[in-house]
């Protein structure tokens, strides 16, 4: 069960809420792809962002095509603020299966 953490930090000047309404549909967005168990959101703190969106296997991280949608929320977020963190947490089997395979 890997999950992807991502953090992101308000710029000066930007709106909050906005931020935390593109977020949420990101997050809504994510739970309608295949393999996703759930996706959630949290502030971290004013001004930051954190998203958790826990996966059945590594397989599905990368297999979600891009939607047209997706792309423009994406820009969306970034012009509001900055990633600091793109994290995917594997447990200990999944990290062991990956290092298998790529040999």
């Amino acid at each position: 069960m890997p999950l992807v953490y991502t953090r992101w930090q308000l710029k000066p000047g930007a709106n909050r809420a906005t931020l935390g309404d593109l977020v949420l549909d990101g997050c809504r967005a994510a739970r309608a792809n295949e393999g996703v168990r759930n996706a959630r959101y949290y502030w971290a703190d004013a001004n930051s962002v954190v998203t958790l969106v826990d996966y059945e296997h590594a397989r599905h991280v990368f297999a979600a095509p891009n939607t047209p949608e997706g792309a423009k929320r994406a820009f969306a977020i970034a012009d509001l603020a900055d990633r600091e963190a793109w994290e995917l947490w594997a447990d200990a089997r999944a990290g062991t299966e990956a290092y298998e395979q790529s040999r």
